[in-house]
């Protein structure tokens, strides 16, 4: 049991995980000891003959139009461009997509400076994780924050216009199955190095009280790290069921979307690190 609450295993249900080599998995599970059986759409292969189709526009968009301004008014404005249709294909197929440059050099730089003013004004907390019985277990050398924290609008100003732009969401809502996202939550992180690092875990996120049904639907990891080479570690490893691991480097302007019940994990790190997530539900 103290195991499976790393995958976030409700108490109430069993949890089922598909082990094979290095792939870890979560399939589907059993509500109590009689309850009902449910599977885990992602974890089966898709068909590569039926690609996945994209509706033509965004079907919330009466709810949430395009910003006043014009392209640029909002930091993830770029994305209408470089998170392309065929990205959004491979992130259904494949149940994770890599998209490099996705965000311009000048965002960039400006959101990692936010971030170096965050930590210098002690705006950051000591990052840990909870078991079922909500006792957190820290994370050596790796701190994080968001932006209803201390003062942490104030010192990133860009982050703060972050939380209500649509730019993402508007995107990931062209595929049928995510069709209904409209929020995310921003969470900033800076691993100091020294071998901090994330053991293989799912991002669960929140369940619906009535139906348990998972809220949750897309992880996307921005990275913010200029000159990264190899030996300096901080990669992100996927498991993607059926598939092999997929180690993957963080460089600067790459954005990593996947389906949160993917296994994945974090590897030792051995200089500063800058990462943001939006977790989009």
């Amino acid at each position: 049991p103290g195991e499976l609450a790393r995958f976030g295993a409700p108490s109430d249900r069993e949890l089922w995980l598909r082990v094979d080599g290095q792939i870890v998995q979560w399939v589907g599970g059993r509500v109590g000891d009689e309850g009902p059986v449910w599977f885990e759409p992602s974890a089966l292969p898709q068909s590569e003959d039926a690609p996945q189709q994209l509706v033509a526009s965004d079907p919330l968009e009466a709810d949430y139009p395009l910003p006043e301004g014009g392209p640029g008014t909002l930091p993830l404005d770029a994305l209408t461009e470089t998170l392309t249709e065929e990205a959004l294909r491979r992130l259904h197929a494949d149940g994770f997509v890599i998209v490099d440059d996705v965000l311009p050099a000048s965002t960039r730089d400006r959101l990692r400076d936010e971030m170096e003013a965050l930590l210098a004004n002690d705006q950051y907390w000591e990052s840990q994780s909870y078991g079922s019985e909500n006792e957190g277990a820290l994370h050596h050398s790796i701190v994080e924050t968001t932006l209803d924290f201390k003062e942490v609008r104030s010192f990133a100003p860009t982050f703060d216009k972050m939380e209500q732009d649509q730019g993402l969401l508007r995107r990931l809502r062209l595929l049928p199955t995510l069709g209904k996202l409209r929020k995310q939550h921003v969470r900033l992180q800076v691993n100091k190095g020294n071998g901090g690092c994330y053991t293989m875990h799912t991002d669960s996120g929140v369940t619906e009280s009535d139906s348990g049904a998972q809220v949750l639907k897309a992880t996307a990891l921005f990275y913010l790290n200029k000159d990264w080479r190899e030996g300096d570690g901080g990669e992100l490893r996927l498991f993607p069921f059926p598939g092999s691991p997929v180690k993957i480097p963080p460089l600067d302007g790459r954005l990593v979307l996947f389906e949160p019940r993917m296994v994945h994990e974090v590897l030792p790190n051995y200089r500063r690190r800058y990462c943001f997530t939006l977790w989009c539900a």
